[in-house]
């Protein structure tokens, strides 16, 4: 039931497998699959099943659904014949890898006294357009002079509030961003997507 065979992360697709004479031997074991992995197997009546697929998590291999011949039967016993046609195949374009990303900042020390500013460096694993400061949480001071160097590569300068001894804390949690696919970002509590100062 997917329109354009394109799954990302979180995305399943409703298989149905329609049979051109009764079966009563026709089981999910019957079906071939990579990429992925069915459940919900039902036998809607005895020409007609369905199937929920669900590719394989953090991947970009395709998943693919087929039914070899010889796999079932009809009442006469006749073995069905399918071999490499067209129609017993289905092929799905799978990107459910997530981006993460990654805050380095230019102060060997990370110690910032009155005056001081450190330039910070967001590398993203994957490309992104939406991607923008607001995504980034900020404590003990501000950024500015935000700049996206390229789709993968974001600076900003980080100033500490003034009369204060508050730790600068910089963060960029998971589902701030995606990338094409429609992939939220998953970093969570990474050690890499966090800098204090």
């Amino acid at each position: 039931d997917d329109a354009d065979d394109f799954l990302s992360a979180g995305d399943t697709s409703t298989l149905t497998f329609t049979l051109s004479e009764a079966s009563t031997d026709f089981l999910e074991s019957d079906v071939t699959v990579s990429g992925g992995s069915l459940s919900n197997w039902i036998a809607a009546s005895s020409t007609v099943y369905t199937a929920t697929f669900t590719p394989t998590a953090d991947s970009s291999i395709n998943g693919v659904i087929s039914v070899a011949s010889s796999k079932f039967s009809d009442a006469a016993g006749n073995t069905n014949n399918d071999g490499s046609d067209a129609n017993n195949s289905v092929t799905f374009t799978v990107d459910t890898v997530r981006p993460t990303i990654a805050i380095t900042d230019d102060d060997a020390d990370n110690s910032l006294s009155a005056g001081d500013t450190a330039t910070l460096t967001f590398t993203l694993s994957e490309a992104s357009t939406d991607f923008v400061e607001s995504d980034v949480t900020v404590s003990g001071g501000s950024l500015s002079s935000w700049t996206a160097v390229s789709s993968t590569n974001y600076t900003a300068t980080f100033t500490p509030t003034a009369d204060s001894t508050t730790d600068g804390v910089i963060s960029v949690a998971s589902s701030k961003f995606s990338d094409s696919a429609g992939n939220n970002n998953n970093d969570g509590s990474d050690a890499n997507n966090s800098v204090t100062f």
